[in-house]
């Protein structure tokens, strides 16, 4: 292939690149939904909602202990006297 060849490849992926991004931003028309923030008080209880799957935490500590097995060992003097 001759270096004209290359540079068009290279000249077209990009442009191809830059248009599928910019599809994709702006196909993104889902703003999300609406939320509603109040001070906090006491009132009477608007929705009940459920959901299916695992709450997880964002951060996993995983607590133990540095050593398995305790070494104790008895000094003894074994000298004749």
């Amino acid at each position: 292939m001759s270096k004209r060849g290359k540079i068009l490849l290279g000249v077209g992926g990009g442009v191809l690149l830059a248009l599928l991004i910019v599809v994709s931003a702006s196909a993104k028309g889902d703003k999300g939904a609406d939320v509603r923030i109040d001070a906090v008080g006491r009132r009477d209880l608007v929705a009940a909602v459920t959901a299916s799957g695992k709450i997880q935490p964002k951060k996993k500590v995983d607590i133990s202990a540095d050593k398995t097995k305790l070494d104790f060992r008895v000094l003894t003097s074994s000298t004749k006297a």
